[in-house]
């Protein structure tokens, strides 16, 4: 799993959890919207 689908694990369903934080770094660097978009296909709920 890349690292930052690593950081939408764990928490609770009713949380944004580390979102925002995935979402600065996406906006930073825009190469990493492959490999967040591979979480759609993840088996944890948290990371979809």
């Amino acid at each position: 799993m890349h690292p930052i689908l690593g950081k939408l694990q764990g928490g609770d369903r009713r949380s944004i959890g580390r979102s925002d934080e995935v979402v600065a770094q996406v906006l930073a660097d825009p190469a990493l919207l492959a490999p967040l978009a591979e979480g759609l296909l993840a088996d944890d709920p948290l990371v979809r």
